[in-house]
């Protein structure tokens, strides 16, 4: 089982190493065109695609992927109309906040804000539903297309790297459109919403504190150190943590679909997970010594002079990147089993740790010191929530 999980996931890891590494490619250009304001803003404007990935279909879309075939279509226009509302709500409050001056910076660009949730969140939806009829080949191209056409519109100064990281996240409302045209029958949308109410009802607050309170990290640094720290902050995390976290979100997508095959057979399921994350582990031991040893000199010469970034600070949000991506995928069987309540505890947990400790260490702290605390933090995190997750199986 193990193989064909790590096949499957091998496949989809292809497509999202494309698009990563042609954005890995690009950098020396792009860093330097732009320069880390920019990328502070930019770093702003990924967090609400992340938001809106994680939480704009309301759960739902992880509904799809094991989900009865009549139920399918309905639970896909569901996506799709929840996408579109959180979309024009977000435009609308960002607007309103701008136009009376309540906040600054993202909010004075609505429109850009209000695109992503609406392209963000139906990509996610589209992803589930190839997901679910075995389409890794069609997630593969759908995830490669995302990293490349940032790169070539961001290439374009007269775009620019906020209208890039909007755009393109657009073709996967396109693949949504065209399946939801073939799909026009089925259970109403009510009876469907409420049949998987769970999903909303319980996952969707946990969603949303966990996205959020990982998000907090960068809107913190970027108040505290400004969009030029945040800019390093979130390069270094994209750009170092790209390998490992490739594997990782491939990995917890194909386990959506794989650990509910496996719901009856505990034992075996309990080892493959267990398995995963060993490799998930050994492989970030290792990235981690890799970076410690040329990180500085390989990062400092690919973002020129004008970055200003140190060991300690790369080390830092290397390792806290690194046991995020070796615990997060395995979270997918609390979704199997609907879980939602032990996520929910720990998801509280994590933003009231966050939202507190990273605004006391970012008062204290100068931004290599924040670094080395903030991996600190994450480590005694995700191997609490890694207890959490694995107490599903004395539940079950």
């Amino acid at each position: 089982m193990l193989g064909t999980v790590l096949k499957r996931a091998g496949g989809l890891g292809l497509g999202t190493a494309l698009g990563q590494g042609a954005v890995l490619l690009s950098t020396p250009w792009l860093v330097r065109l732009y320069g880390p304001a920019n990328f502070g803003m930019l770093a702003l404007l990924i967090t609400a695609t992340n938001i809106s990935v994680a939480v704009g279909c309301a759960r739902f879309d992880l509904a799809l992927p094991s989900t009865d075939d009549e139920d399918a279509p309905t639970l896909l226009r569901l996506c799709a109309l929840i996408a579109g509302a959180a979309a024009v709500l977000v435009a609308i409050i960002a607007a309103l906040l701008a136009f009376v001056g309540a906040v600054g910076g993202i909010a004075n660009h609505p429109f850009q804000l209000g695109l992503c949730v609406l392209f963000g969140a139906n990509f996610q939806a589209a992803s589930s539903m190839l997901l679910r009829r075995g389409h890794i080949r069609a997630m593969a191209a759908l995830r490669g297309g995302q990293g490349l056409a940032f790169v070539g519109l961001a290439l374009f100064p007269n775009i620019g790297l906020m209208w890039a990281q909007a755009l393109s996240y657009a073709p996967g409302c396109l693949i949504l459109a065209a399946m939801l045209t073939r799909h026009r029958h089925g259970p109403s949308l009510a009876a469907t919403a409420a049949r998987y109410r769970s999903f909303a009802l319980l996952g969707l607050p946990g969603a949303i504190l966990d996205v959020v309170g990982y998000s907090l990290c960068i809107w913190i640094v970027t108040y505290a150190y400004g969009t030029e720290g945040s800019g390093a902050f979130s390069q270094i995390q994209r750009i170092v943590g790209a390998p490992l976290m490739l594997v990782s979100i491939s990995l917890g997508q194909i386990l959506l679909r794989d650990t509910a095959v496996l719901r009856d057979d505990l034992p075996k399921l309990q080892l493959l997970l267990k398995r995963l994350l060993m490799m998930l582990a050994g492989g970030a031991c290792a990235a981690l010594i890799v970076v410690a040893a040329v990180g500085e000199p390989v990062l400092g010469w690919l973002f020129g002079s004008q970055w200003r970034i140190s060991a300690a600070f790369i080390v830092g949000i290397s390792a806290a990147v690194f046991i995020r991506a070796s615990i997060s995928p395995i979270s997918a069987v609390l979704a199997t089993f609907q879980r939602f309540d032990l996520a929910l505890r720990w998801q509280v947990l994590y933003f009231v740790s966050a939202a507190t400790l990273f605004s006391l260490a970012s008062r204290m702290l100068p931004l290599d010191g924040f670094a080395a605390f903030y991996a600190v933090h994450e480590i005694i995190l995700y191997l609490i929530y890694l207890r959490v997750i694995m107490t599903v199986f004395r539940k079950a």
